[in-house]
């Protein structure tokens, strides 16, 4: 185990930008799933609360020269498809695919890789039903969806950077201009 040492801060500056996208994409996704699974199974999310866990979780992380926590989509939906409800079943999930990678890896290096999508992508097909709530966002606030639309298509159309800082710049214009009517 890595023993804990204070980041560098002279690579802040480098580091910043990506690691501030990194940050939103990633706490977006957690709530956006979070959110999910709590309209799915009755419970209240805290978006805040989770802001706090995200963040303490990747402060404590950085001394340890971790990576980044967050959720993955694809594996918490198959996860939740299947019917697992612990974090044991994430544990054996995750024992399951480190025995796969380490001796049957060489086994999928010929797959294509259109074959690999075409899991992922079916096993995504919660986060296509989003594209359901459009009706919705239309008859109960138009504004909240100019504010989805506005997101998908700038992240579809430039880099997910670029578009990313576009939706969180035009979310707070609006809330701004929310505010002020």
């Amino acid at each position: 185990m890595v023993a804990p040492t204070v980041p560098s801060a002279a690579f802040f500056a480098d580091v910043a930008g990506n690691a501030f996208a990194i940050a939103v994409v990633g706490y977006t996704i957690t709530i956006s799933l979070a959110k999910m699974f709590a309209m799915k199974h009755g419970y209240k999310v805290d978006s805040n609360q989770e802001l706090i866990a995200l963040g303490m979780s990747n402060l404590t992380g950085s001394f340890f020269h971790c990576f980044a926590v967050t959720t993955s989509m694809s594996r918490s939906l198959v996860q939740e498809s299947t019917g697992g409800n612990t974090q044991i079943a994430g544990s054996i999930s995750a024992i399951i695919i480190l025995v796969i990678i380490l001796k049957a890896g060489e086994l999928f290096t010929c797959l294509p890789r259109a074959i690999l999508s075409s899991i992922v992508i079916a096993n995504l097909k919660g986060m296509y039903k989003q594209f359901m709530d459009i009706p919705l966002l239309w008859r109960t606030n138009k504004c909240d969806l100019l504010i989805w639309l506005v997101a998908f298509l700038s992240t579809i159309c430039l880099n997910l950077d670029v578009g990313l800082a576009v939706a969180v710049v035009f979310g707070l214009f609006t809330v701004t201009f929310r505010t002020q009517l």
